[in-house]
């Protein structure tokens, strides 16, 4: 698996997928191998493949906040924005933050609504707008974690470093 990442940054992602098939085929109850595999199919346009494997993920662990996002990426890439948007939704459903006190500002709903918006239509200058409301609500509300989650999701392609950093 270790390998494979290593291919994964360096964006060799044939290299990745060939050490992630034998990691799965040696693992194949470890959800890490089948989320990285998924990302780097989704990376080589193999859309359909990388929406089986997040589906492998989410039926063993339905709260994959990771297989979540990517699924619904991948949703978008095959012109289902539906679909997408369930996935969308599913990440702020099985949220414990929501799940624990039921209680989500207004406005970071809004925020995290105009967003998804923005990544299915490719809407640009809309992205950049809500991503700048996004970046005031997390600095009146530094412990909000999903804020954090949505702003990394959302960054993700553009800046995986800056996303990490929230995740």
């Amino acid at each position: 698996y270790n390998t494979a990442y290593i291919y994964v940054f360096y964006n060799n992602y044939i290299k990745a997928v060939e050490y992630l098939n034998r990691y799965i085929e040696l693992n194949p109850k470890r959800k890490n191998g089948l989320k990285t595999r998924g990302y780097v199919l989704l990376k080589l346009n193999q859309v359909r493949r990388a929406i089986s494997d997040f589906s492998k993920v989410l039926e063993m662990e339905k709260s994959d906040y990771y297989s979540l996002f990517w699924r619904g990426c991948a949703y978008i890439k095959l012109s289902k924005p539906g679909l997408a948007r369930k996935d969308f939704n599913g990440i702020i459903k099985r949220s414990p933050i929501i799940i624990e006190s039921n209680k989500i500002p207004l406005v970071l709903l809004k925020i995290r609504s105009a967003l998804i918006t923005a990544v299915i239509q490719k809407d640009t200058l809309l992205k950049a707008e809500y991503l700048k409301e996004l970046d005031k609500f997390i600095i009146s509300h530094p412990t909000n974690y999903l804020a954090y989650f949505i702003r990394g999701a959302v960054n993700h392609d553009r800046n995986p470093d800056y996303a990490i950093r929230d995740y």
